[in-house]
This record gives C-alpha cells, structure tokens and sequence, in this order.
C-alpha cells in the first residue's frame, strides 16, 4: 500500500473515532437526568456595595461581615438591612459559624456567646463549653461515586448526582436528624440532595433546615449578595 493511501486511511480511521467520541459525548450530555427546580420565597435581602465575606446565621436573618477592619452583625428582611451592630471581636479563624439556638435566641459566634452592651455585642464565655453541641453533617467524597455521610457515630453513603463540579457540598442537619446536602454543578447551579435530587438556579449555599424547608443563601462568586430564600424540601 502507498504511503499516500496509508495517510488516507489513517486519516479517515481518526475521523470516524472523533465522530464516534463526540456523539458519545453528546448523548452522555443530553442524557443527564433532569432535576425538579425548585423556587424559593425571600427571607432576607442582603446585598453589599462591595466584594464582602459574610457569614449568615442559622436562622437566616443576621449576617456578620467585616468592613473596614470593624466586625457587624447586621439583621437583615425582605427590604434589606433592618439593624447592625458592632461587635467587639471574633475568633482568629478563617471560617465562621453564627448561630441562633433557643428561644428566645441565644447569639453564639462559633464557641462564644454574644450579648449587646450598650449598643455593642460583646463576646463572653463558651457556649459550646455547658451546651450540648448539635452533630454536624461531615461529607467527603468516598471516590465510588458516593458521598461518605457522617453524623456523630452514624455512616451512610449518598450517590452523587450528575452534574457536581466535585467541590466539597455543603449540608446540614434537620430535627429528625436526616442530612440534607447541597452541592455546586459544573454549569453554575445548584443540586439539593434530599433523598430524591432537585436543582436551584444558580449558586447558592446551605444556611440550615427548619421545620418549614431548607434556607440557601446566594454564594455567587463577586461575593456582593448573600440573600436567603426559604425553599421547599425536596424528599
């Protein structure tokens, strides 16, 4: 055979393995399943003028940022911001966790109880340290197609949905203790694990799960808009 019927051959066995791969890839696509969306109703209205890193409360009205080296904590509704409120310090972490635990609602910024002094929230003793501490959700990637589920003693496995962009989800614990997840995809949305699988448009981060549905705050990247939506559950 001449090299020139060679060069042709090979040529046309690359053309129909290219043909092949991007059909595959097309019906793989095309395939996915398709999620139930889901559509939340407003809690709060949190936007900033400017890139800000906010963490918002357990109940979703409350948000503590930083803003020019001063710590706040602002309260926040459907309008926007309804309060703030300095506070005096937080923990030297990178991450936070505000909470709301009782009722009437005990203020608890990762360890430490917050009290408002003359206008100011001051950071007292360890809540943590005389309270029962609520089981977190911990998810890791079990590298099976699986998320390996953890909650005190309890392991379970989740499948992971099509779609997820591989970055750690996030997840929270309702008052039964089941564990709802929530996980960015690889096309800018959202997926809510809660048994079945539902999609949110857009980015968006697990607040908690009340008694009524789950809260997500928006997580876009430009970091200017941590607004809460109540959505229903999914299961």
């Amino acid at each position: 055979m001449s090299g020139r019927r060679v060069v042709a051959w090979a040529t046309l066995v690359l053309a129909i393995i290219g043909s092949a791969i991007a059909a595959w890839a097309y019906f793989r696509e095309s395939s996915a399943p398709s999620y139930r969306r889901l559509e939340g109703t407003l809690v709060a209205a949190v936007p900033f003028a400017a890139p800000t890193d906010a963490w918002v409360s357990t109940t979703g009205t409350k948000v503590l940022y930083q803003a020019d080296g001063a710590w706040t904590l602002g309260t926040y509704g459907v309008d926007g911001v309804v309060s703030s409120n300095p506070v005096d310090a937080v923990s030297v972490l990178d991450d936070h966790r505000v909470y709301e635990v009782g009722a009437p609602p005990v203020l608890v910024i990762d360890a430490r109880q917050y009290d408002l002094v003359d206008g100011t929230l001051v950071g007292g003793d360890c809540y943590w340290c005389s309270h029962p501490f609520p089981d977190p959700a911990v998810v890791t990637d079990a590298h099976d197609g699986t998320w390996k589920v953890t909650v005190g003693t309890t392991v379970s496995h989740v499948d992971q949905p099509s779609g997820w962009d591989g970055r750690p989800p996030g997840s929270a614990v309702d008052a039964d203790g089941k564990v709802v997840i929530v996980a960015h995809t690889r096309s800018g949305g959202t997926l809510v694990v809660d048994d079945a699988v539902c999609s949110v448009l857009g980015l968006w981060d697990i607040v908690s799960v009340p008694s009524d549905g789950v809260l997500l705050h928006q997580a876009e990247t430009a970091r200017v808009d941590y607004s809460v939506e109540l959505f229903p559950r999914c299961a």
